[in-house]
């Protein structure tokens, strides 16, 4: 349903509440109740997918992750996600490897209109799927198209990991300084700075970093895995132990840069 088509409707919904008003006050009250019940009846209609994806998005944001994904599928069923809650599906999809919903979900949100911000969550979620799909360097000019043009956390963050991963250092410590100087408090930066920094042999300094931002909130693996190399790498073991132990307690996905078993090879080598 194009959004002129349903303006429409809605339009003809208040339309006909109006009407059953008139109708209650001067004439006929079953009247009046029938039209209300059409109005009540057009507005969950359109509504609906707003209501499941709006349950959803709060049983995600709660931690519940799976009963979220099966309102979201709902909503997806419905065939009217608005911009908005369409990257949220998409990005859903990837989290969970399912990566032929999110690429259908995307070329359906590639064909509405988006706000500067949703089209760089778009984009983002693209050269992510490009790349977890080994298409690096699809995934990575992709990134740097969107850069040219909009700048913030999200591109910065994708953009980051993956001149991190593909770059010679200086090019990725030069970018990733540059993503901490536009915002020093968002974990993703700040993770591929300090990632640069330990690659870069300043282990050090990545560790103050991290401190930082390192408290009793469950973050997001990589940033305890790296952190807990950079202390390795000091000789500070057993908070290194720390700090990987802290890794596994984390959700994992398919979006994740670091696998448990990774982490508990690191767990390992620390005891030998």
């Amino acid at each position: 349903m194009d959004i002129e088509k349903r303006n429409s409707i809605i339009s003809f919904a208040f339309f006909l509440a109006a009407v059953a008003i008139v109708i209650y006050m001067f004439f006929n009250f079953r009247v009046a109740v029938i039209l209300a019940l059409i109005y009540i009846s057009v507005v969950v209609v359109i509504k609906y997918p707003s209501i499941l994806t709006t349950i959803g998005r709060n049983r995600y944001a709660f931690g519940d992750s799976a009963n979220g994904y099966k309102w979201f599928e709902r909503a997806w069923r419905t065939g009217h996600l608005n911009s908005a809650n369409l990257n949220f599906y998409a990005y859903m999809q990837l989290k969970i490897g399912d990566t032929t919903k999110c690429l259908k979900a995307l070329e359906f949100l590639s064909k509405k209109d988006m706000t500067d911000r949703e089209y760089v969550k778009y984009k983002s979620t693209l050269s992510l799927l490009l790349w977890k799909t080994d298409k690096k360097h699809e995934a990575m000019g992709v990134a740097e198209e969107v850069i040219a043009d909009y700048r913030n956390t999200i591109i910065y963050g994708t953009l980051g990991y993956y001149k991190l991963e593909m770059l010679p250092i200086n090019e990725a410590l030069d970018f990733n300084r540059e993503a901490y100087d536009y915002s020093s408090s968002d974990p993703v930066i700040i993770d591929n700075y300090a990632a640069c920094l330990i690659k870069n042999g300043e282990p050090e300094k990545a560790i103050e970093i991290y401190e930082k931002i390192i408290s009793n909130e469950i973050l997001f693996p990589e940033i305890y895995y790296n952190y807990g190399t950079a202390l390795m790498k000091i000789g500070e073991t057993d908070r290194a132990e720390t700090a990987f132990s802290q890794a596994l307690e984390c959700n994992f996905s398919f979006t994740s840069t670091i696998q448990k078993e990774e982490i508990v090879d690191a767990l390992k080598n620390l005891k030998k």
